[in-house]
């Protein structure tokens, strides 16, 4: 019997994520705000956070600066929170790439930023998330939303769910240990490999674009 929260033993323990519907469920969950602005800004953060396994404060990290539209395809840089170390043990400075934007992700950016400039701290921070209240959007308020949105959903669900989504489905529609390094910014092929071996027999054969991988579920 397929466990409906994604466990399937020890690996899965860790390793613990959405099915299909599950997503779904979440992101109809957010579709259903009334409030057009939140709503606007929500399904583009949640859906970046399933597309590129963003940690709560690779979200907060992402500026206005990050994200480039003019270009094609449109681009969005993202920060990895995880340090590399040298020999001698002193931390190397943080990690990041740009990132292709699928059309679905461009869209909704270009949707949030035009209502973004709606709330009254809008001009004074950088940052691409926002708050109306304070204009921070900060790890806390990830998580909270995260949470928020999960119980409108009748699902138990946290921020890094998000990250272990992303690495399964990649790894079930047939991506490489390597490729899901590159996409979710690990430091090492080693912290990957966990997602192909939990895909195990439903690996698809083809190896499937990775927004086709992603954004098919919603």
């Amino acid at each position: 019997m397929t466990n409906p929260t994604g466990w399937a033993g020890s690996t899965a323990e860790r390793l613990k994520y959405m099915t299909d519907e599950q997503v779904r469920t979440f992101f109809a969950a957010v579709e259903a705000v009334t409030d057009k602005v939140i709503r606007a800004r929500d399904l583009c953060l949640f859906s970046l956070m399933l597309s590129y396994g963003l940690r709560v404060m690779e979200v907060a990290l992402i500026k206005l600066e990050h994200v480039h539209l003019m270009v094609e395809p449109a681009q969005v840089y993202i920060t990895r929170v995880k340090r590399k170390r040298t020999k001698e043990g002193k931390e190397k400075p943080r990690l990041g790439q740009w990132y292709d934007l699928s059309e679905r992700n461009e869209a909704l950016i270009r949707a949030w930023l035009k209502v973004r400039k709606t709330y009254p701290h809008a001009a004074e921070s950088a940052s691409l998330f926002i708050t109306r209240e304070s204009g921070t959007f900060s790890a806390p308020h990830v998580y909270d939303s995260t949470i928020k949105y999960g119980k409108a959903a009748g699902l138990k669900v946290h921020p890094h769910m998000f990250r272990h989504t992303c690495g399964v489905r990649l790894a079930k529609a047939g991506r490489n240990a390597f490729a899901i390094q590159k996409r979710l910014g690990h430091v090492s092929v080693i912290s990957t490999q966990c997602y192909v071996d939990l895909a195990g027999p439903d690996r698809h054969k083809e190896d499937r674009r990775d927004d086709e991988a992603l954004e098919g579920l919603i």
